[in-house]
């Protein structure tokens, strides 16, 4: 469960590290494709760095990591496919 809960974790702190960036890219304009790839790439090294570090200390939980890292991604697309379903059947009554 460890595998799991670390993957679901930095899941959780690149949506928040995702957010941060996309307000900053927002408001800056002309160097908002230079903040994209920047945020773009220190999310995938946090996530390498992290992966690493726990496969170092952990080596049997690490394959455990990556479906955590699709947790919450799976977590939204249900949550909105349920949202459509039930807006589907509220229209056909």
């Amino acid at each position: 469960y460890t595998g799991l809960m670390v993957g679901a974790a930095i899941s959780i702190l690149n949506f928040l590290m995702l957010q941060r960036d996309i307000k900053r890219i927002v408001k800056s304009g002309e160097k908002a494709a230079r903040y994209a790839f920047t945020g773009y790439m220190k999310r995938y090294m946090f996530t390498i760095i992290v992966i690493g570090l726990f496969g170092i200390y952990f080596n049997e939980a690490v394959v455990a990591v990556v479906p955590g890292l699709f947790i919450v991604k799976i977590s939204i697309y249900l949550n909105q496919m349920i949202k459509y379903i039930k807006a589907l059947i509220k229209e056909r009554r």
